[in-house]
């Protein structure tokens, strides 16, 4: 149950944005009593990254304003590398994780570019229920191999993420009529790369055995 009516402090006033406080009201709101409300939050189209950089307890805003189970209420336009890390460490609380388990990034207005340009730690893309049938739902094996180049997961993590090598490429043979060769190609190549792996195992025991 949200509790929209509860305000939120605000520990760096600072940071408030100039367009904010219109009014006397709301200058004594946020500026004299260092507190948000959700109307306030709505009005002006205050984003997740605007809160956390006011220093609002992202915890607090998931447990008192968002609305379960996807939080499509609260914006996260303009979100950085550290809006979305902070989200992830206030869902690592398992009773709001487990209220927030629909969140998902591209419902949220987050894009395929924003995920690339990020390089998000895998735990923090399941956290945002990132896994591989919604990236290819995105489409994202049309980068082939380039993706595993980029974001350089082990053949581990592509478990963790859902990654089936038999059920992958059953996908593919399904689906094999309706594109070209030249396309079934780069998506064959998309998945764990072995060649990397082993690259990184050899770098882990180089690093192991050289002495210091």
């Amino acid at each position: 149950m949200a509790h929209k009516n509860f305000p939120i402090s605000i520990n760096n006033t600072s940071m408030i944005p100039n367009d904010l406080v219109t009014s006397s009201a709301d200058r004594e709101l946020t500026k004299v009593y260092q507190v948000l409300n959700y109307e306030l939050m709505v009005q002006n189209n205050l984003s997740v990254r605007n809160l956390h950089e006011m220093q609002c307890d992202v915890q607090l805003v998931f447990h008192s304003w968002a609305d379960p189970p996807h939080a499509n209420n609260l914006s996260f336009h303009g979100s950085t590398k550290t809006t979305i890390m902070a989200v992830h460490m206030a869902l690592q609380n398992a009773s709001l994780r487990k209220k927030f388990h629909k969140l998902c990034w591209f419902d949220i207005g987050m894009t395929m570019g924003d995920l690339m340009q990020m390089q998000l730690p895998v735990p923090v893309l399941l956290t945002f229920n990132i896994c591989v049938d919604v990236l290819l739902e995105n489409n994202a094996n049309e980068y082939g191999r380039s993706w595993q180049s980029l974001f350089k997961w082990t053949r581990k993590e592509w478990t963790l993420l859902g990654y089936d090598a038999g059920v992958y490429k059953s996908r593919l043979r399904l689906n094999a009529t309706q594109q070209p060769i030249s396309k079934l190609e780069i998506f064959e190549q998309w998945g764990p790369d072995d060649t990397y792996q082993m690259m990184c195992n050899s770098k882990g025991m180089q690093h192991t055995t050289t002495p210091c």
